[in-house]
């Protein structure tokens, strides 16, 4: 019998490092050496299984996907039937998804999208993934409604969550997430029952 890889403990190691020297340094400042020091390696390891800078940023991007569809699946495995729209849009405006939303990781590809076309394209998939999600549980509150009107009303739930979040993450009052929460109910309502 052989012996267990450890190429995905060695992965999640550095991804932890990197995700940690991110948070210390910024994005552009992370250097593989930070992360090989951070992760208490060799910098030749972090080559070794990631193969580049750029590859392992894409590697943190698609971790940090997975982590919010996965905490998104999760959340919503528990929501009622009764209300699941009120439901879901507590879980994102009020519950622990909007906290998420000042990962230092996230925060970085923000800025560098910006500038850089492939940070862009990350980027995008993220956010268009959790516009897919909020459509669907848009389709499932309100059986029958326009497809039109529930993308529309999709976007425009993302923006107000992603843009509430980042003014509550320089000081505005976090009251401002309820008040964005009960705002969104009334735009999916008024647009998709329209």
């Amino acid at each position: 019998m052989g012996r267990k890889s450890l190429a995905p403990l060695r992965r999640s190691q550095i991804l932890d490092a990197f995700e940690t020297s991110v948070a210390e340094t910024g994005l552009d400042s992370a250097s593989l050496a930070d992360v090989a020091k951070a992760a208490g390696m060799d910098r030749h390891l972090v080559l070794h299984y990631f193969g580049s800078r750029e590859a392992l940023v894409e590697a943190a991007v698609e971790r940090l996907l997975g982590r919010y569809q996965q905490a998104l699946r999760d959340r919503l495995e528990g929501l009622r039937d009764d209300d699941r729209l009120g439901a879901f849009l507590d879980l994102l405006f009020l519950g622990d998804f909007a906290d998420d939303q000042a990962d230092p990781l996230l925060a970085e590809l923000n800025v560098r999208a910006r500038r850089e076309p492939e940070t862009r394209e990350l980027l995008l998939g993220i956010y268009r993934e959790l516009q897919r999600i909020i459509a669907s549980e848009i389709r499932q509150a309100v059986p029958g409604a326009p497809a039109p009107r529930v993308r529309e009303a999709a976007y425009l739930v993302l923006s107000l969550l992603f843009s509430t979040c980042d003014l509550t993450a320089i000081g505005f009052p976090r009251s401002g997430l309820r008040k964005a929460r009960d705002a969104a109910e009334l735009l999916v309502l008024s647009l998709v029952r329209s």
